[in-house]
């Protein structure tokens, strides 16, 4: 038996690919997917300072909660283990198949382009749609370029329905603890009865999201005490706009050193939404910017594991953020008239939710490394399925290039 740790994007691309090569892959979730209102999660979000952040049913929570203890310092994260898991808030977002840079990568742009087919046809499967990529980007003045994506955001549950058909199997209600690497068997907590099972596996993929699959090694693996995970730091700031574009969402910038991805929110649709404010025209001048900087202007979350299932998350920057972006900002207002940066203001480590890169894949050995198809180097059979994998976070969205990294990892071509 193939098993998959995870329901949600990454583990149902997983599965998607191992379906051409093995029969008898079954999906592990903890739970199935209660409706849970996105909008209490979201404030959190938005105003909790540290800490995890969970997207789960509070039963599922609880249980977990039993046997599992965390604590945090300087960074926030939200977590799900519901089915689907954070698909859910932020949907799978089609966007730079290939802008990601990949220079650091054991691979190239042509490994990529053998499995695009396999792309496509997964793409169709979750949008229910064809697109054609032609991104392009237009200069705006020195610093500033606008990104035309072609975007759109959706759930699992179109290729969840294509896996159904497919006979994959779902095991819900089950906790991954530990996989007994030596026996090749997976320690489950049954959160129905309340006890553990074991079971035997031929493989195991772990693509349970980032954090949770740190949490995995640290449980399963004595000689990993403490595990990276790398982030994209990001900060809020408002934007004023008079050059009259239409539908201005994603720019990158690049001045003084200092490189971040952006997405803008148009204040009047905000006022509209949080204040039930009527359309005020002066507002269309403003946007508020969610500003995703590079992993090399960013920190990390370092996990520690404290004890039986006790773990510790802490933020730690790399350099100090605040003084250096002010800077950039500034100098760049003074230079451009039309379009101006205001208001920086600095969200927890690990609040982007693109992290990732802490176990990445090399043709070297190495102890916090996998192989080219994901294979944790020094253990058979365990394989690493999500962005843990990436050699580093990109600052623009990540979801797309890691889907097609999963494929490429498990194609007969890779």
């Amino acid at each position: 038996m193939i098993y998959i740790i995870g329901s949600g994007f990454s583990g149902l691309v997983t599965a998607f690919a191992l379906s051409k090569k093995y029969k008898n892959i079954t999906i592990i979730s903890p739970s199935k997917n209660d409706k849970i209102k996105k909008f209490p999660i979201l404030i959190k979000y938005l105003f909790n300072l540290s800490g995890e952040i969970n997207f789960n049913n509070k039963i599922v929570r609880q249980k977990i909660s039993n046997f599992e203890t965390n604590k945090y310092k300087n960074c926030k994260f939200i977590t799900s283990y519901q089915d689907g898991g954070l698909s859910n808030i932020w949907g799978g977002v089609l966007s730079n198949n290939h802008e990601y840079n990949i220079k650091n990568f054991p691979f190239n742009q042509n490994n990529i382009k053998k499995i695009e087919s396999e792309f496509i046809k997964l793409e169709k499967i979750i949008f229910n749609k064809n697109f054609k990529h032609n991104e392009n980007i237009q200069k705006i003045n020195d610093c500033l370029n606008l990104l035309k994506f072609n975007r759109k955001n959706s759930n699992v549950d179109n290729l969840k329905k294509f896996l159904l058909n497919k006979n994959i199997n779902f095991k819900y209600n089950y906790y991954l603890k530990k996989i007994i690497h030596k026996k090749q068997k997976i320690l489950l907590q049954d959160l129905i009865k309340n006890k553990e099972k074991i079971l035997s596996y031929e493989k195991v993929y772990i693509a349970a999201g980032p954090i949770n699959t740190a949490k995995i090694i640290l449980n399963s693996f004595s000689n990993f005490t403490s595990i990276k995970l790398f982030e994209t730091r990001h900060f809020f700031c408002v934007v004023k706009n008079n050059l009259k574009l239409k539908n201005v969402k994603y720019l990158n910038f690049k001045h003084k050193k200092i490189k971040f991805y952006t997405q803008l929110y148009s204040l009047n649709d905000i006022a509209k939404i949080f204040l039930n404010f009527k359309n005020f025209n002066f507002l269309n001048k403003y946007s508020v910017a969610q500003c995703y900087l590079d992993t090399k202007n960013s920190g990390y979350i370092e996990i520690k594991k404290t004890g039986n299932s006790k773990f510790t998350f802490t933020g730690i920057e790399k350099i100090s953020l605040k003084k250096k972006i002010s800077e950039a900002l500034n100098s760049y207002n003074l230079k451009n008239k039309k379009f101006k940066f205001f208001f920086p203001k600095m969200n927890s480590i690990g609040a982007s939710n693109h992290i990732g890169a802490s176990f990445p894949m090399s043709k070297k050995k190495g102890k916090f490394k996998t192989k080219l198809d994901g294979q944790l180097y020094g253990y058979k059979n365990v394989f690493i399925s999500d962005s843990s994998v990436l050699n580093e976070v990109d600052m623009q969205p990540i979801t797309t290039f890691s889907l097609m990294n999963i494929l490429r990892m498990n194609s007969k071509r890779q």
